[in-house]
This record gives C-alpha cells, structure tokens and sequence, in this order.
C-alpha cells in the first residue's frame, strides 16, 4: 500500500465541535502528549500549606518547606483503531449529498467517514475520562495492568458528603462549604492552581437542589419580592444544548444524563476545576501505532486521522486512531454525594 496522509488531524482540531460531550469540554485534565506507548513519570505529593515562621534577623536561624513524598510511576496507554474502507460502489454514480447534481467523490466518502470516527472518538473519550473522574479507574483490556485504580496507585481516596436535599431545615450552602473546604484541603500545595468547584449530578439530585427552600429562599430574596420563577432566577449557562447548569454558592451544577458519564441516580460528583499545569488531572496521549511509517515520524496528540491507498485498486481507508490514559493524583480531591440523611 501507498502511504498517503492527509492533515485531517489538524484539520479535526481546527474545526470539529464537542457534539455535546462533557468530558471533552470542561478542560477538567492537562493534556500531556507522549511519543511512547508508555508513560514514566516522578510522582510528587506536597501538602505543604503553612506560612513561614518568623526567625531572628542577626542569628543564623531559618524555616523551610516540607520536602514532597516522590515515587516514580510507569502506566501502558490504552489503543483505539478504527478503519473504514471506500471501494467505487461508495462513490461512482451518487450525487453528494446536499447537492443539486455535484457527483460523489472518494475523498467525499473519505471525509464522511472520518467525521463519523471522530464522534465515536468523541464518545469514548467522553467515557474513558469519565472513568478516572467519576469512579477513579482506568480499563485497559490488553495492558499488563488491566484495572488501574486511582485510590490503589497514589494512596488517598475519594471523599463521601451526602446532603439530604428533601429536608427542608438542610442549609445547602453550609454544606457545600464543608465540601469545599474538603477539597481545597486535599489539594494540598496543588490548592494554588484552584480556580473553580463543578458538580456533576444525576437529575434527581439537580432537581434537589434547585427545590430545597434554602436553595429557594437564597434567590427570592435576593432578587425582590417578584413573582418566583427559579429557571429564570437561577443564571443557567446553558453552554450545551441538552445540558442544563446553574451556578450556586461558588459551585456549578451541571445536570448529567449521559450514561457515559454514569452518574448514579439521586447522586452527584464534586471536583475542582484547576488552571493548566497543575499535575493532578493529567490526560497522556501517544502516537501512531498502525501504520509504519506515519509511527515512526508522529508524536503524541489526542487522536490522529489519516488515510492509506491500496495501490493494486486504489482502494482508500480511513483510519483513526489514539492511545490514551486519564490520571487523577489525587483522588480525595473528588467527592461524592448522595441526597441522603
């Protein structure tokens, strides 16, 4: 076969939308690409969060910093292929679709197919994160390590605050101040990098919130004595079209249906939003692995997309393909709540 590649990896980058996959869009993971199969890093924990101490001017007298606890860690990516073959029954004889007469070309067929692929990457990217956040794991099916374990490789768990909801003496933002503080304090040294709190919940525990009195009590009165209509009330984003959010009490909630995400029902999963550079969400991504001779020039990214010709018939396949692993260091840094006494 010919080698024949096409920038369609760029090309993805440039214009492809989220299609509505959460994971993908909050920016929760460091994206840390890697020209290997594998990843080796040094794993350093610091929960230094103490002020200096004051010392003499004229003695030789000094404070410090606590030392962070290193081990060094080395994890297998996680492979996707997928390959789709375009023969002349694809294309020959067929308008191009949206056209009045334009014919159908291969390189039509080729694009079509790659954009379908692109999704199914979306999807299961929107799963594999999903996975390292919400239920701190990573599957990988063919690696000598099949279950990673977040809480198991980097010692700490994450944390469980339930709030009963339905009682109508519950003060939520009490209690989401006790989770807040839950997580600033895990994050350690990484607390600097803090920028925001997201909570990820089934609708049963959005509905929740946004009904408990409290909850209502805080936007009647702090928007008059109009007449109550918490959808208009409460500031919804709305940055996806079937995903709906409100921001409370430093918190935003965002209702989560997808069963890719799979939150439980009645149940919702608090993690911190943290600037790029952190180290704690860390997203690794490897190169080409199929195709000699685009592997043996790539590096690491997201996902990569090509295509090859068979030179016999000229025969196109589009292909694409990624390896990937979600990390989450510090798995306290998560919280889980259920709408429970």
């Amino acid at each position: 076969m010919d080698f024949n590649y096409i920038n369609y990896t760029e090309a993805f980058e440039q214009h492809a939308f989220p299609l509505n996959r959460l994971m993908l869009s909050l920016g929760i993971f460091d994206v840390a690409p890697t020209s290997e199969f594998k990843v080796n890093f040094d794993y350093l924990v610091s929960g230094d969060q103490d002020l200096a101490e004051q010392v003499a001017i004229n003695a030789r007298e000094f404070g410090g910093t606590i030392k962070p606890k290193a081990s060094n860690m080395q994890y297998e990516l996680i492979g996707y292929a997928l390959e789709d073959a375009v023969t002349t029954q694809d294309w020959k004889g067929l308008r191009k679709p949206g056209s009045k007469d334009a014919p159908m070309t291969a390189q039509d067929v080729v694009t079509d197919l790659l954009f379908e692929q692109r999704k199914k990457y979306d999807r299961t990217m929107n799963k594999q994160l999903a996975d390292c956040i919400v239920r701190g794991l990573q599957l990988n099916k063919h690696g000598s390590q099949q279950n990673i374990v977040m809480a198991d490789e980097f010692g700490s768990a994450a944390v469980t605050k339930n709030i009963d909801l339905n009682n109508a003496a519950t003060l939520v933002d009490i209690e989401l101040d006790s989770i807040q503080t839950t997580i600033r304090k895990n994050l350690g040294s990484k607390v600097d990098y803090l920028k925001g709190f997201v909570a990820l919940c089934s609708p049963e525990y959005f509905r929740a919130v946004k009904s408990n009195q409290s909850v209502r009590d805080t936007f009647k009165y702090s928007q008059g004595q109009s007449a109550y209509n918490i959808e208009n009330l409460i500031d919804y984003k709305n940055e996806y079209p079937s995903i709906q959010t409100f921001f409370y009490n430093n918190v935003t909630f965002i209702m989560v249906d997808d069963a890719d995400i799979g939150i439980a029902a009645n149940k919702a999963v608090f993690l911190p939003l943290l600037f790029k550079g952190s180290g704690v969400f860390k997203w690794h991504c490897g190169p080409v692995s199929k195709h000699q001779e685009l592997a043996a020039q790539s590096s690491g990214a997201p996902v990569h997309h090509y295509q090859i010709k068979d030179s016999k018939f000229g025969d196109l396949f589009a292909i694409t393909e990624w390896c990937a692993l979600a990390i989450n260091a510090l798995p306290s840094v998560i919280v889980h709540s259920e709408n429970a006494a």
